[in-house]
Order: structure tokens, then C-alpha cells, then sequence
């Protein structure tokens, strides 16, 4: 179902992400992330990885909402860390055919998802990372029952801002990742999951998500193409995020959301198993003969996700699924 924007008193109906609309932002973030690693847009790779990390912080703080936090770490492990595992198997047996030279330390953090700069594929340190944000939310929540929304909060921006500082160090995360720029996505998630209604019941609402989507806009186009410092990324990043997030939400309220979402759900759909395998075709470019653009690096991210999620990764969850329950 599609929930619109009231525009007769400016107010904002939730959720403000539907299922319907979320896909459509995952499709939509992986596309930038791909698009992004190949040169075509500047630094829209910061764009996707900051959507996907609202979303998540959005869709938990709903999920255990209603369920709490029974099955939580069994969602994240077989949802996320296997079919991780099962594709970081496919690529270090490629590696080892290639005769790619790699010590211990390579493996053991290219199969358990940590980065440290020793995983093969570097674009893997958000696997790592959302593991840090799970774990934090986790934690969090048990602050929520005890002692209040407030304590829930105070605990979990202070452990983002944590975040943010041993980003800035580089030590878990390389330096190319700037994992630092990322650390208020998953938290504004999960805020706004907490306060849609209230924001919804705000007469002015619209008119805020207005004002902000111009200011993004703005900062986007006077940063784009621009040498990215420190400060300039952290804006420019955010910026682009936010934008693109609005856009497709206010597309999705509107009446191209039937078209939008028949073109992007399927993407948003494979997005997790694209972006997974991104990285290795990207990696490709050193064993062919030619660079795939990103349009044909994005068809063939898209084709490989489905095949290998029909062949591997769907029939191995699910039947890791029967036997957790």
C-alpha cells in the first residue's frame, strides 16, 4: 500500500517508508553504489551505502517494535552474514585458481567480514560495520525497557559518535572507506522510525522536508565534482543521501509510483547479493581484455545476484531458516 503525503494541511502520513518504498530506495542505492565505484557519478557510492544504512536503522527499530528482540540475531546472521560467507568462499576459491598471493590474515577476514585492510575485497567493510550498528542497537534496546526512550537515545547516538571516532582513526576500517562520514545514518533510521508519528501529526512537516530537500540540493550541486576534504565529503555525502531519499519517497507517494517500483523492485530486491558481488566484477577489469562500463557492470551485477541467490544463497538460508526455527 502507498501512503501519501497530505498536502491539503502539509502534513506527512506513515510509514514513512513502506515496504514498497524501501525496496525502491535499495534498488536505487545500489545503482549509485555501482555507479559511483565506476567513475560516473562523484563519490555516489557515499550516496547508496548512507541510504542502506537508514533503511536499516529504520526497518530494525520498526521489526522490534512489534516482535522485540526474539529471533534478532537470528534475522541478521542468516539474512546477512551467510550469504556473505557463502560469496566470500566463491571469491578466495577464485582467488586461489588465479594464483592471487594472500596470507592467513586475508582469509580469515575476507570469511569473518572484518576489515582491518586485510580483506580482499575492500568494498566489503560494510559488512563489519553493520555488525557494529546491529550490536549497538542491541545493547540500546535494553535501555529502552529499563529506563525510557530518552535513555535508548542518549545511549545510542553516544555510541555512534564512537563510531565516528574510531573511523577517523582508520584502525578497523580503511582509510578509502571513510567509515567515519557514515556513523549518523543508521541512528537518524532509526529516530525517524520513532518519531514518524509525531512528525506525521506536525502541520508543518511537509514544508521542513521541503525546506531540507532544497538545502540538500544545494550543497550537492556546489559540491559536486569538488576535491572532497574531510568536512566536504561528511556534507556533500549526506547531502546526496538525503536528497535522493526524499525524491524517491515523494516519486513513490505520487502517480509514477506503479512504474517506479515495477523498474526498481526487482533491483532492490537483489540489492544485497549485488552489492556483494560488485566489487569482484569490478575486480574482473585486471582479467579482461576490456573495463565494463557502469551500465553493463550494473546488468551484470543484477544477472549474477539472481542467478547466484536461486543457486545458492536462497536454498542454503532457507534451509538454515527450517532448522533455526
Amino acid at each position: 500500500m502507498t501512503h501519501n503525503y497530505n498536502l491539503s494541511v502539509g502534513g506527512l502520513t506513515t510509514p514513512f517508508f513502506s515496504f514498497e518504498c524501501s525496496t525502491v530506495l535499495k534498488g536505487t542505492a545500489i545503482v549509485f553504489v555501482i555507479f559511483g565505484h565506476r567513475g560516473l557519478i562523484d563519490c555516489a557510492g557515499s550516496w547508496g551505502v548512507l541510504i542502506f544504512l537508514v533503511l536499516s536503522g529504520y526497518g530494525i527499530f520498526k521489526s522490534t517494535q512489534q516482535k522485540g528482540l526474539d529471533g534478532f540475531w537470528h534475522n541478521r546472521v542468516i539474512g546477512v552474514f551467510v550469504p556473505y560467507v557463502l560469496f566470500s568462499v566463491f571469491q578466495l576459491g577464485l582467488s586461489i585458481v588465479k594464483g592471487e598471493a594472500f596470507g592467513v590474515e586475508n582469509v580469515f577476514c575476507t570469511v569473518t567480514g572484518l576489515d582491518f585492510g586485510f580483506n580482499l575485497d575492500p568494498t566489503m567493510w560494510y559488512i563489519s560495520y553493520i555488525f557494529a550498528c546491529y550490536a549497538i542497537f542491541y545493547v540500546a534496546w535494553h535501555f529502552y525497557w529499563q529506563r525510557g526512550a530518552v535513555s535508548f537515545v542518549v545511549v545510542l547516538l553516544a555510541f555512534f559518535v564512537l563510531m565516528a571516532i574510531v573511523g577517523l582513526t582508520n584502525s578497523v576500517w580503511h582509510r578509502g572507506s571513510a567509515s567515519w562520514a557514515y556513523f549518523w545514518a543508521f541512528p537518524a533510521g532509526v529516530l525517524l522510525a520513532m518519531r514518524e508519528e509525531r512528525l506525521a501529526a506536525n502541520g508543518g512537516s511537509f514544508a521542513i522536508f521541503l525546506f531540507v530537500g532544497l538545502s540538500a540540493l544545494v550543497a550537492v550541486m556546489l559540491l559536486y565534482g569538488t576535491q572532497h576534504g574531510s568536512l566536504n565529503l561528511f556534507v556533500y555525502s549526506a547531502a546526496g543521501a538525503v536528497l535522493v531519499m526524499l525524491a524517491v519517497k515523494i516519486l513513490m507517494d505520487g502517480p509514477l509510483a506503479g512504474v517506479i517500483a515495477k523498474t526498481l523492485r526487482p533491483v532492490g530486491e537483489a540489492s544485497y547479493a549485488m552489492y556483494l558481488n560488485e566489487g569482484f566484477l569490478i575486480r574482473l577489469d585486471a582479467c579482461i581484455p576490456f573495463v565494463m562500463g557502469p551500465v553493463l557492470t550494473l546488468v551484470l551485477s543484477f544477472s549474477f545476484a539472481m542467478a547466484w541467490d536461486w543457486i545458492v544463497s536462497d536454498r542454503v538460508t532457507g534451509w538454515l531458516k527450517g532448522k533455526w526455527q
